[in-house]
């Protein structure tokens, strides 16, 4: 389905059409249209697969390995199936170029706080909609 999104960030703030394609259980991923102005590409990919039964809360964050700053941010939340109260891995894979060259320099400059934004939402309102899960 294609759905229009908000993106901002200080005193940014863009909208543009995507193709969202959600895979239930699997994937939702979203690619911005052709014709969007703020972007010559952007594709966004969530991933969820069954975590490990030893896994933190819901609520805890796993760490990014050491060394690799860049590394994609993990939670455990949410479920891994219809009526499967277990926890899931939670991977974001984001790949960008924006055509104007301005919002490419913020965007270097503050791609580290964006992206854990954009994940810290994700789980707050997997917590909304889900609740905490259990311990």
């Amino acid at each position: 389905m294609d759905v229009e999104l908000t993106v901002g960030f200080m005193s940014f703030e863009e909208s543009y059409v995507s193709k969202v394609t959600c895979r239930p259980y699997e994937s939702v991923e979203a690619v911005a249209a052709s014709s969007t102005p703020l972007f010559k590409s952007l594709n966004t990919v969530w991933r969820f697969q069954p975590a490990s039964a030893q896994s933190p809360h819901p609520a805890a964050r796993f760490p990014s390995p050491a060394g690799e700053p860049n590394a994609p941010h993990i939670v455990a939340t949410g479920t891994a199936g219809p009526g499967d109260a277990r926890p899931t891995l939670v991977t974001l894979d984001l790949s960008f170029a924006f055509a104007n060259p301005v919002h490419a320099a913020v965007s270097a400059t503050f791609f580290g706080q964006v992206s854990k934004m954009m994940v810290r939402a994700f789980e707050e309102r997997c917590l909304h909609i889900y609740g905490p899960g259990k311990s």
